[in-house]
């Protein structure tokens, strides 16, 4: 076997004429612990890697664990591919297995070498030294460098890389514990934005999509990290309200004017209300101190004009004036506005009463960042809005208590509206709410089977028909 070296800790002495390296040490300790997310820890981290041993190239090696076996994981090349490999294989694997160093200047003439897995393709190995991540008992990942410019790695190389692969530990575990707390908690908000969604079939995904435009324009306007996830929590839960309101209260059939309007128009400002109550009593971390604020003013006004505090937007955080555009948007263009207005606008339409309506209603600055980069694009579901009557066979199974005793209804009919989450269509019969069915859509590309529940039943465009919103248990295509 070549000579090589291995162990826990070497005695880091620098040798006489060498650089004191402490000053850069503790520069590349502030830059790790510097990073504010995983997704640019690792580049940092490799970057000072590289800098403090004075290598070509380092390389960080994630330690994942999937049930019974851990694996090393690393981002090999500029184009995000991924090489991934058990403990205990070549040097980075047991490197992570003992938790400890290696360095080799002969590497291909060492047996722990593995070019497969050690190497990189586009540069040729001279050496190679490697340092152990772990916090306490477990292995968090391996820094692996290769060829030291000049010369070989010594064993005061391995002294500082790991320090640093001690500090970068650190920094990573603790990233990484926020990360998995953002994620639970931006799963946990995307569950009860659906469950408000699905009060109202018209509004089925909202949320999401106001979360994806306000995103685009938060991203645009270069929002820092905490402002743009306080800002997809807001866009998330900004209507919470509604689940302590009854579906009834944001039913809008019939136009403006209407009946149902006259007795839904309150409760637009009374679901804020309750919205403000149930995000005031949450205790969130300094980095959210604005999430209430943001939620409870997508109504409000540049001019002051709006609800619930008659706020001038000039006086909201940033966040606020880019969710109240972002969800009038999708208001414009989603079913909401086909029930209180009697059409759906197109993308253009929306996009000019926006423009109209800036300055006055709307931050000017947020909405020249919408339409200028059109940043309403978006993936809005999975099925597109059906612009037509697309074809619709019903079979009625019964209400909530089971089939009804004279055998299921089949209905001929024309779906209105598609979503993820449920559909609207044209219905001659007055079906009874809660009702379960069964349906064959007929889309142009494939036909889908779905079982559903009728969540609403409301007057249609005469007085003959009316329009059934229901939302699915169940779907799948038949292509």
């Amino acid at each position: 076997m070549a000579e090589s070296k291995r162990g826990t800790a070497p005695n880091g002495e620098d040798e006489g004429g060498e650089l004191n390296r402490e000053d850069e040490a503790n520069e590349a300790l502030l830059a790790i612990h510097g990073a504010h997310d995983l997704s640019g820890f690792r580049e940092v981290l490799e970057d000072q890697a590289s800098a403090l041993v004075d290598c070509e190239r380092t390389v960080f090696f994630q330690a994942e664990r999937e049930d019974s076996v851990t694996n090393l994981v690393a981002i090999r090349e500029k184009d995000g591919s991924r090489i991934c490999f058990p403990f205990g294989e070549g040097i980075a694997g047991t490197v992570a297995k003992d938790n400890g160093y290696y360095l080799t200047n002969t590497p291909k003439e060492d047996d722990l070498y593995t070019a497969a897995l050690d190497g990189l393709p586009e540069i040729q190995v001279r050496n190679v030294l490697s340092a152990a991540m772990f916090d306490g008992d477990e292995t968090v990942g391996v820094l692996q460098c290769l060829n030291k410019r000049g010369g070989g790695f010594e064993e005061d190389d391995a002294f500082w890389l790991q320090r640093l692969a001690e500090h970068g530990a650190l920094a990573f575990v603790r990233l990484k514990r926020a990360a998995d707390g953002w994620n639970l908690a931006r799963d946990l908000a995307e569950a009860v934005a659906a469950s408000v969604d699905d009060k109202h079939v018209s509004t089925v995904g909202h949320a999401d999509r106001t979360r994806q435009v306000a995103l685009a324009i938060g991203r645009d306007m270069n929002l820092q990290d905490d402002e743009l996830r306080e800002l997809e929590l807001a866009a998330l839960l900004h209507d919470i309200g509604r689940l302590g309101l009854s579906p009834e209260a944001f039913e809008w059939a019939g136009g403006p004017g209407s009946a149902a309007q006259r007795y839904a128009a309150p409760n637009e400002r009374l679901h804020l209300v309750l919205t403000e109550a149930l995000l005031r009593n949450l205790k969130l971390p300094e980095s959210l101190a604005n999430l209430a604020t943001i939620a409870l003013s997508h109504h409000e006004k540049a001019d002051g004009t709006g609800f619930p505090r008659g706020k001038k937007t000039a006086d909201l955080p940033r966040g606020a004036r880019i969710l109240a555009v972002a969800n009038e948007f999708d208001l414009l263009t989603t079913g909401r506005s086909a029930l209180s207005n009697g059409k759906v606008m197109s993308d253009e339409q929306a996009v000019r009463s926006l423009k109209e309506r800036a300055g006055k209603e709307f931050d000017p600055a947020v909405v020249d960042r919408l339409i200028r980069n059109k940043l309403y694009e978006i993936e809005k579901r999975r099925f597109p809005r059906c612009a037509y009557e697309t074809p619709l066979e019903v079979t009625v199974l019964g209400g909530a208590k089971g089939e009804g005793k004279a055998g299921p209804q089949v209905l001929q009919t024309q779906a209105l509206d598609l979503s993820e989450g449920g559909i609207l269509f044209r219905s001659e019969t007055k079906l009874p709410a809660d009702a379960l069915v069964k349906l064959k859509i007929h889309l142009p590309t494939e036909v889908l089977d779905a079982v559903a529940r009728i969540a609403r039943v409301m007057p249609g465009d005469d007085a003959k028909t009316f329009k059934i919103g229901a939302y699915f248990l169940w779907y799948g295509s038949q292509s």
